[in-house]
């Protein structure tokens, strides 16, 4: 379909904050069905329980309804960098967000902190996207 593009993850460091943002297709709206949350113990990799190694001491899971194979056209499917780091942009608390999975119909992410700190969710429109919001 014309006007679509794919999906575009980034991370940011703003005055008392970190942030993670994933833009969704052109169309004019978010994803349906994400839930954010701390976890406890290691992330692991959806499908296959492998542990996912990354840097951090704390895990915020970043979880959303949007498999490649299953709600989206593979115009729209995911092909960014799978890893970024806090280090590359001076984050204040977020250490690494790596991919974890595509898998049975949703996308993981996984967002390391040094510290688990309170965070805000928020979707925004222009693009349309998913922000993450961590406190230092």
């Amino acid at each position: 379909p014309g006007g679509w593009r794919k999906n575009k993850v980034r991370i940011g460091k703003h005055q008392g904050y970190d942030s993670y943002h994933i833009e969704f297709e052109e169309d004019g709206r978010t994803q349906n069905g994400w839930s954010v949350s701390w976890i406890y113990g290691w992330p692991l990799h959806d499908g296959s329980g492998e542990r996912v190694d990354m840097e951090g001491d704390e895990f915020l899971e970043v979880r959303y309804l949007g498999s490649a194979g299953w709600v989206t056209y593979p115009e729209a499917w995911y092909d960014g960098p799978q890893k970024f780091f806090g280090s590359t942009i001076g984050a204040g608390n977020l250490v690494e967000a790596e991919m974890a999975g595509d898998y049975e119909g949703y996308v993981t992410w996984y967002v390391s902190a040094e510290t688990a700190r309170p965070f805000n969710v928020f979707t925004l429109m222009g693009p349309p996207r998913l922000v993450v919001d961590i406190c230092h």
